[in-house]
């Protein structure tokens, strides 16, 4: 790896694993504060809330999933006028887009107590908190032409270093709301409606500063260029409905067919699994740059070294945070919401990120279906997924008494699916051996069992930490076990 990507991609995972970490501490620090204050409940219809954006980005990712590629690639090929043609395009379609799905959005809004379960006492304080998400997550929406200038010159550690902003503002402000003021949950729209706003501005003006070349001119807006995209994209928003299936229904079946106390807490649980797979995304994310440069050079040598190398970083992530929460998580979630049923959130935790985390040994092949652009086959696996995890969460839940844990268990046993077809269809696409992708694969479940099997082992034969520091203390103890083993394991 040249020295210039080297250092590109060591700041873009320092500054990625930062926001993770900034979000994270927020959300520390606020989740007590509304499960204590609020409820359990209020909880669950913020996680329930950022979940019913997901639905919306059916349609806006069908645009937006390739506009970076076609943009990029535009750029790099020295195709100024392309380039321009896609960057117009994608900022007037999505300026359209936000105004057609605002309408619809606050009619549903207005009658949210008739599709939900929302205790009286909440109505109004939900109904604002999901306007307010809803306004946020078109605001992001509206910077995906502008994010494109740190991916082309490879710089995301500028990028990552605005989000943080953004998260720092969004806690200050969110932390002055509840010091100040009675405690309400629309309060966390708010906040982060602000702080999607300055980041939409801030990433505006970071475009114009690193790609000068890319301007804003309606009259290059292109409905072809459009549609070019939209079609490249289309098999995203059907990939993004399997996903919605697979895991974005949880919260919403959970509200519907057991209760709002239970959603509250698998929702907890969901968290904790989303900031890790969050760091997983980005992680991968940080080498996304150069694959696109391999991938344009037609370099496919490079592209699947690059991706094994991508993998067995993102396994070796996956398999520390599993093995850390496996020791430590139980005492973790004692002192952080002790008024909780503990035994049972964490129970559910495990399982969540066993059945999110376990596979991002895969995440970096996902990549493969974009740069290639052949996204059916995994669409159509994603989608029937989808379908038999509904299917099997509804009558889990109705014929037996697993109640919340029918919820995570369904996803847990069809996400180890991805083991199967995902490597062999990035093979496929990369035109390169079936097995390729195999040997790091199965060093990352290897290493998986040993790690989780002896921290499990030794975390059994300790005193479990009771306080803030002993934890601290207990898990840079595991931290630094679990990276020998799986450091032996993994690169050898």
């Amino acid at each position: 790896m040249h020295k210039n990507d080297n250092k590109a991609l060591m700041l873009n995972m320092i500054w990625s694993c930062t926001a993770v970490i900034v979000n994270y501490l927020i959300n520390f620090l606020i989740t007590p504060y509304v499960t204590n204050n609020i409820g359990v409940e209020a909880y669950g219809f913020v996680a329930l809330a950022n979940t019913f954006t997901t639905y919306i980005d059916i349609i806006s990712v069908g645009l937006n999933a390739f506009a970076s590629r076609f943009i990029s690639i535009a750029y790099h090929r020295n195709d100024e006028k392309k380039a321009n043609e896609y960057y117009s395009s994608t900022i007037v379609a999505d300026i359209i887009l936000a105004i057609i799905v605002f309408i619809p959005c606050c009619f549903i809004v207005y009658n949210l107590d008739l599709f939900l379960n929302i205790p009286e006492s909440m109505t109004v304080d939900v109904k604002i908190l999901f306007i307010t998400i809803i306004i946020k997550y078109l605001l992001t929406v509206l910077r995906t032409a502008f994010s494109v200038a740190t991916f082309i010159k490879n710089r995301l550690d500028i990028s990552e270093r605005q989000n943080c902003i953004g998260y720092i503002i969004q806690g200050s402000l969110l932390l002055f709301l509840c010091i100040a003021f009675l405690p309400h949950v629309w309060y966390v729209g708010i906040a982060a409606l602000i702080a999607a706003a300055y980041l939409l501005v801030r990433y505006t003006m970071l475009s114009k500063k690193l790609v000068p070349e890319l301007k804003f001119d309606y009259h290059k807006a292109s409905l072809s260029a459009i549609l070019e995209m939209v079609q490249s994209g289309i098999w995203n928003s059907i990939n993004n409905l399997g996903n919605i299936l697979n895991s974005g229904l949880d919260l919403l079946i959970t509200n519907l067919l057991l209760t709002s106390t239970v959603m509250g807490q698998i929702s907890i649980a969901k968290n904790l699994a989303t900031i890790c797979y969050t760091l997983i995304q980005k992680i991968s994310y940080s080498f996304r740059p150069k694959q696109l440069r391999l991938y344009a050079q037609n370099d496919t040598q490079k592209l699947v070294d690059e991706l094994k190398d991508t993998m067995r970083f993102t396994g070796l992530i996956c398999n520390l945070i599993i093995a850390v929460f496996t020791a430590c998580g139980y005492s973790f979630l004692k002192l952080w919401i002790p008024n909780q049923n503990i035994e049972y959130i964490f129970t559910i935790s495990m399982i969540v990120l066993f059945s999110d985390i376990i596979i991002g040994v895969v995440n970096p092949l996902y990549y493969v279906f974009t740069l290639t652009k052949k996204l059916v086959i995994p669409c159509c696996i994603t989608i029937a997924m989808g379908f038999l995890n509904v299917i099997s969460m509804y009558f889990l839940i109705k014929y037996t008494t697993l109640g919340g844990y029918a919820i995570v268990l369904t996803t847990l046993v069809l996400n180890c699916m991805h083991f199967i077809d995902t490597p062999l269809y990035s093979a496929y696409c990369l035109k390169v051996k079936w097995t390729t992708f195999y040997p790091v694969i199965i060093r990352h479940i290897v290493a998986s069992l040993c790690t989780f099997g002896i921290i499990r082992y030794i975390s059994m034969r300790l005193h479990k930490p009771e306080t803030w520091i002993a934890l601290i203390l207990y898990g840079v103890f595991y931290t630094i076990i679990s990276l020998v083993i799986l450091i032996l394991i993994v690169y050898g």
